[in-house]
């Protein structure tokens, strides 16, 4: 937000008066965005601009909005999602330095908590050890939701970081983590992935989120992990689940065995040769089924005039 105030007065000036800002000058205006940032950055900016202009006009300082009509909405960019392994998350947390790192990935990856806002926010008073579960703050997502917090659970795979970062606590420390700025955390990340020998995916948290909300979409209701992650299923969908190489190799395996039973059932309908006297045999069975079809008649009509 405010570095969008301060792209509006490097553009139009100080002396430029908000009623004086038309439709063609917010056009150019997000032109020359668009040359500096990606596509869904120049969106998120013209939202900004737009609750700008829509405050004027809620004072009665001007008449209408220039940005109105832009779009501003956030679009999926599929291109940088990652789905982080398993296998790259335990290499990232055996090389973390302490035990606070090994957390925050933990409950990035495992328990889909937004960074820095949702990790920094617990407290050690939201673990509720007995119930196996935490309170985390609704920092997002509170004011359209109303709900302060939501319950997600200690799952297993967290439950050992949780407890090894509340060994060793300080006397009284009542933030879970204690680390307060974003950009060193982001230079601390690259360093433990260079340490890890693994080669950082974009928006890292973000995707371990994203992560998260897919293993556990495969696992329990929809309903059930949009409830605990905090976002609804079309944020989900659009945005977070992500098809992954075991879905493709499960889909290989199942193909593979659809096939094989196939091939079964092809086998087992082969007709069998002819047994000696088959003609014989298959005069008698029709003689039998001749007269139990003749023994049946009447009943049988009784039965087809009934339904």
């Amino acid at each position: 937000m405010n570095d969008t105030a301060r792209l509006l007065v490097e553009h139009f000036g100080t002396e430029r008066r908000l009623d004086q800002v038309t439709a063609s000058d917010a056009e150019a205006f997000l032109h020359a965005l668009e040359k500096r940032y990606a596509p869904n950055t120049v969106r998120r900016m013209t939202g900004w601009c737009r609750q700008f202009f829509a405050a004027a006009i809620k004072d009665e300082r001007i008449r209408r909005n220039p940005f109105q009509g832009y779009p501003a909405g956030v679009q999926p960019n599929r291109s940088r999602s990652h789905y982080v392994t398993p296998e790259e998350i335990q290499a990232l947390i055996d090389a973390a330095p302490d035990a606070q790192w090994r957390l925050i990935l933990a409950l990035c990856r495992f328990a889909g908590l937004r960074f820095p806002s949702e990790v920094l926010a617990l407290r050690w008073g939201d673990v509720l050890w007995d119930r196996n579960r935490m309170n985390v703050a609704n920092i997002k997502t509170r004011r359209k939701t109303g709900e302060a917090y939501r319950v997600v659970p200690i799952f297993a795979e967290l439950r050992p970081y949780l407890e090894d970062a509340f060994a060793v606590a300080a006397p009284g420390q009542e933030a879970v983590v204690t680390r307060q700025d974003y950009d060193a955390a982001m230079r601390e990340l690259k360093w433990i992935a260079r340490r890890a020998g693994v080669k950082l995916w974009p928006k890292p948290f973000i995707n371990m989120r994203a992560s998260a909300a897919t293993d556990l979409v495969q696992r329990f209701p929809h309903y059930v992990v949009t409830a605990w992650l905090g976002h609804t299923r079309e944020i989900a969908e659009a945005h977070y689940w992500q098809v992954t190489e075991e879905h493709y190799r499960h889909a290989a395996q199942k193909a593979a065995q659809q096939q094989a039973a196939r091939s079964g059932i092809e086998m087992s309908s082969t007709p069998l040769p002819p047994p000696e006297n088959a003609g014989n045999a298959a005069l008698c069975h029709l003689t039998q089924l001749h007269a139990v079809y003749k023994n049946n008649l009447p009943m049988t009509f009784a039965v087809s005039s009934s339904n």
